[in-house]
C-alpha cells in the first residue's frame, strides 16, 4: 500500500504538471517547458497537444488529476481505516478501462509516449493487478455484499461528479463572460475611425500575438469589429496556440510572448515596446500615437 501511495502521489504531480504545461500555459500563450521531449517517440508535446488530449473539450490531464486524488483517498482509508482491498480493485478497474485505451492511442495511433503519462498508466496498472492478487475472497463473494456498501463507489461518484462538472465548465456557452463588459462597450468613434486606427497600427508595425482559445484575445479582436481585418491582411496577427492549424508557437517563443494577447510594436523586425493583456482602442492609439 505504501508503494502504491507513492505512485498515487507521483500520478497526481504528473497530472498537474501536464495540465499546467499543456493547457494553462498553452491557453495563455506562454512558452512550453520541454522537459520530457527527448525524441519523436518520447514526446510529451506530441501526445498532449494531439486531438486525443481532450475529451468533450476537457483536458485529459485534469480528469487524470481527479482520478489520482480519488486513488489517494482510497489508499489513505485502506491504510488507516482498513478498507477492503476490493475497494482499491473496484476503483482501479474503472481507471484501467480508460488507461488501456490511451495506451493504445499512444503506441498505435500517435506512436509516441510521454513519461508523466506513463507514470499514471503504471499506477493504474499496478493498483489493478496488486489489488486483484491480494483479494482474500472470490470476486463473487464481494458482490454479494452489494456494491453500494463499498467506500470506493462513493469515491467514484464524487470523482465522476468532479469530472462532469469540469466538462460542463469547459463547454459552457458563456465562456467569454470575464471580458463581455469590455468587448460590448460602444466604440468611441464611427467605423471609419476604427478602420483608420487599425490601418495605422498595421502601418506602424503593431503586431497582435494571440490564441484562438484565449478569452481576452477574442474580446480584444471583437472591439475592432470588421476593422481587425486590416491587421490580419498585413500579417499583423500571429496565432500562438500550437493546436491551431496556423499556429506559430516557435515564433511566439522566439519573441518571448509570455501571455496572450500581447501587442508588440516592431520596426524592421526588432521590438520597440509591448503591451500585455486586453487593450482598449484608446490605449492602443495613445501607445502608437495613432489618431482616433
Amino acid at each position: 500500500m505504501i508503494a502504491l501511495s507513492v505512485l498515487g502521489v507521483l500520478s497526481l504531480i504528473s497530472s498537474l504538471y501536464l495540465y499546467k504545461t499543456y493547457h494553462l500555459d498553452v491557453e495563455a500563450g506562454r512558452p512550453i517547458a520541454k522537459l520530457c521531449d527527448w525524441s519523436e517517440t518520447i514526446s510529451c508535446e506530441k501526445v498532449n497537444l494531439s486531438p486525443y488530449a481532450k475529451v468533450f473539450n476537457t483536458p485529459i490531464a485534469l480528469l487524470g488529476t481527479f482520478w489520482a486524488l480519488g486513488l489517494i483517498v482510497i489508499l489513505f482509508f485502506s491504510i488507516l481505516r482498513h478498507w477492503s482491498t476490493f475497494d482499491l480493485f473496484l476503483y482501479s478497474v474503472v481507471g484501467l478501462v480508460f488507461t488501456l485505451y490511451y495506451i493504445y492511442i499512444g503506441w498505435a495511433v500517435l506512436r509516441a509516449f510521454c513519461i508523466p503519462c506513463t507514470v499514471i498508466h503504471l499506477t493504474v496498472l499496478s493498483s489493478a493487478v496488486l489489488s486483484l492478487l491480494f483479494l482474500d475472497r472470490r470476486l463473487s463473494d464481494y458482490f454479494k455484499k452489494g456494491l453500494f456498501s463499498y467506500g470506493a463507489v462513493k469515491v467514484l461518484f464524487i470523482v465522476g461528479f468532479a469530472m462532469l462538472a469540469s466538462i460542463f465548465w469547459f463547454n459552457r456557452t458563456d465562456q467569454y463572460r470575464d471580458y463581455r463588459s469590455l468587448s460590448s462597450q460602444p466604440v468611441k468613434g464611427n467605423s471609419s475611425a476604427v478602420d483608420l486606427l487599425a490601418q495605422c497600427l498595421a502601418d506602424k508595425g503593431m503586431t497582435f500575438y494571440g490564441s484562438f482559445t484565449c478569452q481576452a484575445c477574442v474580446a480584444n479582436k471583437r472591439i475592432f469589429g470588421s476593422s481587425f481585418r486590416f491587421l490580419t491582411s498585413r500579417g499583423r496577427e500571429i496565432e500562438c496556440n500550437p493546436r491551431h492549424p496556423l499556429g506559430q508557437a516557435a515564433l511566439c517563443k522566439e519573441k518571448k510572448i509570455r501571455y496572450t494577447p500581447t501587442w508588440v510594436l516592431e520596426r524592421g523586425g526588432k521590438e520597440l515596446k509591448r503591451l500585455e493583456g486586453f487593450q482598449s482602442l484608446e490605449k492602443l492609439a495613445l501607445f502608437t500615437s495613432c489618431p482616433f
